[in-house]
């Protein structure tokens, strides 16, 4: 026969045993899209009525990878607001274990926001100096306003201090776009 004392202890061992801090939490699972030149527009278009934040980077570039941690930062500061952050990898889809490669970066980083890669046979080239024109390379980040435009595009790399400030600055006023939205440096 159990008695009092001692089925409060089990309860007690139980209640104990709930509340191990030591538990780890949950794991981040991340996932890519492929996407075109018009997969990557409509991403944007999506995403109307918030003010987006894309950094574009690759696995190579050491700037990039220095640098991505303050995308993430900036997707946790901007939580439950209206932006949207995205990552878009500009590896070589057609290499060798690309996709293995961005996603074990992409977990290990915790970015667990919309990462959009290059679809099969887009080339980087491509993207980097016809479609961003990045004046100084790698690292490079767009922000658009909620209405889809491009406010102002970042490139090479200790931009995301200005980039914090133009997405407050264009939270702040509201729909109604501004010359202002621009950082100058």
């Amino acid at each position: 026969m159990v008695t009092r004392p001692q089925r409060w202890a089990v309860v007690l061992l139980f209640l104990i045993a709930g509340c191990n801090n030591n538990v780890p939490p949950p794991a981040v699972t991340v996932a890519t899209r492929p996407v075109d030149m018009a997969g990557f527009d409509d991403a944007i278009k999506q995403l109307h009525g918030k003010v987006v934040v894309v950094d574009f980077w690759q696995t190579s570039c050491v700037t990039c990878v220095y640098e991505f941690p303050e995308l993430v930062k900036l997707h946790d500061r901007f939580a439950g607001q209206e932006v949207a952050t995205l990552s878009m990898n500009l590896d070589d889809p057609d290499g060798k274990n690309v996709e293995e490669k961005v996603l074990g970066f992409l977990n290990a980083k915790k970015a667990d926001f919309t990462n959009l890669r290059l679809a099969k046979g887009q080339k980087p080239e491509e993207w980097m100096n016809k479609r961003l024109k990045l004046e100084d390379g790698l690292p490079g980040q767009c922000v658009y306003d909620r209405d889809g435009k491009l406010v102002q595009t970042f490139s090479g790399g200790g931009d995301y201090p200005d980039i914090s400030d133009l997405v407050g600055k264009i939270l702040k006023r509201g729909s109604r776009r501004s010359d202002d939205d621009k950082v100058t440096r």
